[in-house]
């Protein structure tokens, strides 16, 4: 093989043609996935004077939904309402209430992370008082010990998303909720 035909084929390989169309090979399978997605999506077409019209995906899943066919009607309770025997009905409501006592548990765990320590001060601070504790008290109790009005305010804030504690006017008292989630076991001890 001389080495004027392989510089023949170097030339060949290496023509804008041959470049170009392995750029668009390359192209297409890097984003092969990309581009199927795309042309499941094109409606028409217009290429050199002739036009393509395609039927999307969604325009075929509604022609088959709305196609008529002897589709079996559900079946129907005498009332409307579903009635179970009484074992079941015990079982039902021992699977509610354990899914309920898992939800409290989760929720109080999450507010363990998300109560900063003074917040739990606080908390721990309101449930003491039988009547509702008004924000002058609240400001003044614990002003010196947070001594910044937009991080009282915002301990407030999130004792009362949180739905420990209720904010009417100028008083706030502890929830039942909070009330619960003071008594929780896995509550940590504010005071170490």
């Amino acid at each position: 093989m001389s080495y004027e035909l392989l510089l023949e084929y170097l030339k060949l390989f290496l023509s804008p043609q041959m470049v170009i169309g392995a750029i668009v090979l390359l192209f297409i399978f890097i984003f092969r996935n990309e581009l199927k997605c795309l042309l499941v999506r094109i409606k028409k077409a217009k290429a050199v004077g002739s036009e393509l019209e395609f039927e999307t995906q969604r325009e075929l899943l509604e022609a088959e939904k709305n196609r008529p066919e002897d589709k079996p009607e559900p079946p129907q309770a005498d009332s409307g309402k579903m009635t179970l025997k009484p074992d079941e009905q015990e079982r039902l409501v021992g699977v509610i209430e354990q899914l309920r006592t898992h939800a409290i548990y989760w929720e109080f765990r999450y507010l363990n992370l998300f109560l900063v320590h003074t917040t739990q001060l606080v908390l721990t601070w309101l449930v003491v008082y039988t009547e509702p504790v008004s924000m002058k008290q609240y400001h003044a109790g614990w002003g010196p010990t947070i001594q910044n009005l937009d991080e009282r305010k915002a301990v407030l804030n999130a004792l009362e998303r949180s739905g420990l504690i209720s904010i009417k006017g100028d008083m706030m008292e502890v929830t039942e909720r909070g009330r619960q989630y003071i008594n929780w076991p896995g509550r940590p001890n504010p005071f170490v």
